[in-house]
C-alpha cells in the first residue's frame, strides 16, 4: 500500500534492526525479575484504568511482560517469536518489520482504551508475526513437541483458526472485547499480507476449478452412439462408426449402424 511505503520511509531512519531480539530480551530480564518479586508482571501489564490515574508507563511496559507459564513453555515461545520474527525481517526488511510491529502495538492500545474488558498481550502481536511467516514460508517446517515435522501453513491456518474463534464466540454472547483485541493484533497482518492471502485463495479457487473442468472433461465419452446412447466410456469394448450424412456426420455403434459410407 502507498500509505504504508510512505511511513517506511519516514521510519528508515528510526528503525531498529533485530527488533524481535530487543522485545525478547526485555522479556527475559522481566521473567528474571519476577522470580525474585512475582508482583512485578502485575506492574507492567496494560490496565487503562489504572494509566488514568497515573501509571502510565503500563502503555509501554506489557509489550514486557514474558510468556505465563513454566520457564520451558517461555523459552519455547521465545525460540519460536525469535525464527519467526527473523525470517520476517529479513523478507520484508527493517523499516517494515518495525511498522508491522508498530501497527499492530498502537492498535492494540487504542482499542485496550476504546473497548472496556479488552484482554491486551503482546502475545496476540506475537501471534501475528507468527502469521506472517507462515504466510511467507507456507512450506517451512517446524518439529511440534520437537518430534513431529509440521508445515508453517498447518500451524498457521490453526491459529487464525484459534482467532476466528474467539472473535465468533465471544460476539455469539454479546462480547465485544476478545473480537476487538484479535482485531487490532491482527490488523498489521491484514494490512501487510492480507492482499497476498487473498490473491492465494483466489489461485487456489481457479486451479481446483481447472482439476474439476479437467476431470469432468476425462470423463466425458470421445465416441456416443446416437441411437441407443452406449459410449466409449460405458462400454470399453464397442465399435463405433461414423457416418456422413446430410445433417453432419453421426455416431453410430455397430449394432445400429445403417447402411450408407463409413467414415
Amino acid at each position: 500500500m502507498k500509505w504504508t511505503r510512505q511511513l517506511e520511509h519516514k521510519l528508515a531512519g528510526f528503525a531498529v534492526p533485530h527488533l524481535t531480539l530487543g522485545i525478547i530480551g526485555v522479556q527475559i530480564m522481566s521473567f528474571l525479575a519476577g522470580v525474585s518479586n512475582p508482583d512485578i508482571a502485575a506492574g507492567m501489564v496494560l490496565d487503562t484504568q489504572l494509566v488514568r490515574q497515573g501509571e502510565w508507563w503500563r502503555i509501554f511496559t506489557f509489550m514486557m511482560v514474558p510468556p505465563s507459564g513454566f520457564f520451558l513453555f517461555a523459552v519455547i515461545a521465545w525460540y519460536i517469536l525469535y525464527f519467526t520474527g527473523a525470517g520476517l525481517e529479513n523478507a520484508i526488511g527493517t523499516p517494515k518489520y518495525n511498522l508491522y510491529w508498530l501497527i499492530g502495538y498502537l492498535a492494540s492500545v487504542a482499542v485496550a482504551f476504546a473497548v472496556p474488558g479488552a484482554p491486551v498481550s503482546n502475545a496476540f502481536l506475537a501471534t501475528s508475526v507468527f502469521l506472517a511467516f507462515a504466510v511467507l514460508y507456507p512450506d517451512f517446517e517446524i518439529l511440534l513437541f520437537f518430534i513431529l515435522p509440521v508445515k508453517m501453513k498447518w500451524l498457521g491456518m490453526f491459529s487464525g483458526g484459534i482467532f476466528v474463534y474467539i472473535a465468533i464466540s465471544r460476539i455469539a454472547v454479546g462480547a465485544w472485547a476478545g473480537p476487538a483485541m484479535v482485531f487490532a493484533a491482527t490488523l498489521n497482518f491484514m494490512i501487510f499480507f492480507g492482499p497476498e492471502l487473498l490473491r492465494r485463495i483466489k489461485r487456489g479457487h481457479n486451479q481446483m476449478k481447472r482439476q474439476r473442468d479437467a476431470i469432468a472433461e476425462a470423463n466425458e465419452p470421445f465416441h456416443r452412439c446416437s441411437v441407443c446412447g452406449i459410449t466409449d466410456i460405458s462400454h470399453p469394448q464397442a465399435e463405433f462408426r461414423y457416418n456422413a450424412e446430410a445433417n453432419g456426420t453421426v455416431c453410430y455403434c455397430l449394432d445400429h449402424l445403417p447402411g450408407g459410407d463409413e467414415k
